[in-house]
């Protein structure tokens, strides 16, 4: 099954570049995290106009989504809570039958 854990950070007080290093670095060493067998994918966005947000995006494929978020989800959406506001979703995939 397929699902998706997203993370959102406001970076405030002058500390936007520092979250944006942080998420780079993270997102660089999930694949190779033996703690994260069954992601897919991690990727980061920033906002199109505000400066300090960004989006982390964990793509899952495993068996059972996890509807609370993944021990690394979790992890860092602590870590990140020192540059400013966190929001944390998990979304799962709807399949077609759902939709009826």
């Amino acid at each position: 099954m397929k699902w998706l854990e997203t993370i959102f950070v406001q970076a405030g007080g002058g500390d936007e570049k520092n979250a944006e290093n942080q998420l780079r670095e993270l997102a660089s060493t999930l694949p190779t995290n033996p703690d994260c067998s069954g992601l897919a994918e991690a990727e980061i966005y920033r906002h199109a106009s505000i400066r300090g947000d960004f989006a982390l995006q964990l793509l899952w494929k495993t068996n059972q989504p996890q509807s609370y978020g993944s021990p690394t989800g979790l992890g860092l959406k602590e870590v990140m809570k020192k540059y400013g506001l966190v929001d944390h979703k998990v979304w799962i995939q709807m399949k077609e039958e759902e939709d009826e």
